[in-house]
């Protein structure tokens, strides 16, 4: 009785004060912090972060966690700090690999984040999402082939990996492979009906082939789950102009302009007026 009574002073007084030497407290802030993290609350994770850090310097998951958070609020330099840091507490956490892969790629350093999500797949051959990241940086870079193979691969270790599944089909789109990147774009929504890009992709695609009609209903698609997509307006007026249908087209470039696109500006200081 003793013994538990010291254990709930313990975690009392560790998620007050933040001191270090009681070890369950500090699994109770990451456990806390996680949970607000995948609620959208980064700050509250970051806060709960720093008071685990603080109590026990040597946990790899709050390090891991706190440069997470930071890299879904834009403040990928003090990420790129944590994740370090968790990777240095354990030099095979392919996760933390992963992720400052994401805060190398969101600086501007495909490159870097090449290596690390490579790094990530050579700690964990199954890594579905370090393929798919890779693949992504990949194509930024115009690899487009090394790209495609990545995503195959990420779809190999993940089937129903939609996100994967779409950018296989763009990575297709941007080799010259129409028709394939079509069926990407098909499964793409049989997974995930509301996946804008996915429609919007293929619409591009069928664009590319000539097939106005069918772009057309897609990209009306687009905008219909995504109503502030300017560039899905811009486009939906493209293809109306290419139809012959300009009032449609301008119709749709005026929504576009709207929502503060400036080339549709001009399109419409050109064409509709």
């Amino acid at each position: 009785m003793q013994n538990a009574s010291l254990h709930k002073v313990c975690i009392i007084i560790t998620a007050l004060l933040s001191l270090s030497g009681c070890g369950p407290a500090v699994s109770l802030l990451v456990h806390d912090a996680f949970i607000r993290k995948e609620l959208g609350d980064y700050e509250g994770a970051i806060e709960k972060l720093t008071r685990a850090i603080e109590a026990d310097p040597h946990n790899e998951d709050a390090w891991f966690f706190r440069g997470d958070a930071r890299v879904s609020l834009g403040d990928y330099s003090n990420a790129l700090e944590d994740l370090d840091s968790a990777i240095e507490l354990n030099p095979g956490f392919h996760a933390a690999y992963n992720m400052r892969g994401n805060a190398k790629f969101l600086m501007g350093k495909p490159v870097a984040a090449i290596d690390d999500y490579s790094m990530a797949i050579e700690l964990h051959p199954e890594y579905a999402r370090a393929y798919n990241n890779r693949g992504y940086a990949r194509m930024t870079i115009d690899r487009r082939k090394e790209a495609l193979s990545d995503f195959e691969n990420a779809l190999i270790y993940n089937p129903k990996y939609v996100i994967a599944m779409n950018n296989r089909g763009l990575a297709k789109y941007r080799l010259g492979m129409h028709e394939e990147a079509i069926e990407d774009f098909e499964k793409t929504i049989e997974l995930d009906p509301d996946f804008v890009m996915a429609w919007y992709n293929m619409a591009l695609a069928e664009f590319d082939l000539g097939n106005y009609n069918r772009a057309a209903l897609l990209l009306g698609r687009t905008v219909e789950l995504n109503e502030k997509l300017t560039i899905g307006w811009l486009k939906l007026g493209y293809v109306r102009a290419t139809m012959g249908d300009l009032p449609g087209a301008c119709k749709s470039w005026q929504r576009a302009m709207e929502l503060g696109d400036l080339e549709a500006y001009y399109l419409i200081e050109e064409l509709c007026i």
